[in-house]
């Protein structure tokens, strides 16, 4: 993405309908395929899938979210974007994900805080447009000691899915993934195995 890696020259991506507009223009549709987002990615994939079915293009089989609030939760009033550095740095500490060492090197600080600003805005100013009547197969993943997603939040997922809705907990932190990464790609492919055999029989009858 802009801003990261490769392309850290670039100016970061900040509207999320933007974003997922510049990866359709490059996204291979030719195959079966499903979408994994965890965190600000589970928006991504969303409002990614949105645009497909909007434009009437293929879309996944399946989307797995995980660790995310439903999207007609997310916006705020104040984008997070808008929090001074110190906070910013407090608020990403917080969630565990950035080791302090990099934090610590200031040629890395102006990088890290521009794409974190980026980052925060794509979800708190998302709205899904009223409009919107697209559903899917949804699987949402959790931890069980995430303090920065709230349970309620993330099974209020069910509203933009078919009636194969699951919410499924493992143990751990918003970054649970880390721990269990073997274990949740299993699931997520059993999962998609599944909902792919039960189309195929819905087409058949």
């Amino acid at each position: 993405m802009p801003g990261r890696e490769a392309r850290f020259g670039e100016k970061p991506i900040d509207q999320l309908h933007v974003l997922a507009g510049m990866l359709i223009d490059v996204l291979p549709l030719d195959l079966p395929f499903a979408f994994f987002g965890h965190s600000l990615g589970a928006m991504v994939s969303f409002e990614l899938a949105r645009q497909l079915h909007e434009r009437e293009l293929a879309v996944p089989q399946h989307l797995f979210v995980s660790a995310c609030s439903a999207p007609h939760l997310c916006h705020r009033g104040t984008s997070r974007a808008h929090l001074s550095d110190a906070e910013l740095l407090r608020l990403l500490e917080g969630f565990g994900g950035t080791p302090k060492e990099v934090l610590g090197h200031p040629e890395y600080l102006e990088m890290v805080l521009s794409i974190l600003r980026a980052d925060f805005n794509l979800i708190d100013e998302y709205l899904v447009p009223d409009d919107c009547d697209a559903r899917f197969p949804i699987t949402a993943y959790a931890g069980t000691r995430d303090v920065h997603v709230n349970p309620i939040k993330i099974l209020a997922w069910d509203r933009w899915a078919t009636h194969d809705f699951v919410c499924h907990q493992f143990d751990g932190d918003h970054f649970y993934l880390t721990e269990h990464r073997e274990a949740l790609i299993n699931d997520m492919f059993g999962r998609w195995r599944k909902s792919d055999v039960s189309k195929a029989a819905d087409a058949c009858a």
